[in-house]
């Protein structure tokens, strides 16, 4: 498998359901900015799309 390098500040596309981003939403303790990108979420066929940055990843996943 080749390794792909994501340069620091580079936001990757998180695809979610409507579902699953409201029980993070609800029950997770997020980051203020992190829980407004989550909120505003574009649909994109049957999922949402927010795009984050690693550390945004990292922080999300701290709290699920």
């Amino acid at each position: 498998m080749i390794r792909k390098y994501i340069q620091t500040g580079t936001r990757l596309p998180v695809k979610l359901s409507t579902r699953e981003r409201d029980l993070v939403v609800e029950r997770a303790f997020l980051d203020p900015e992190i829980e407004a990108e989550l909120r505003q979420a574009v649909p994109v066929g049957s999922k949402l799309v927010v795009n984050l940055n690693l550390d945004d990843l990292d922080d999300l996943l701290g709290c699920v």
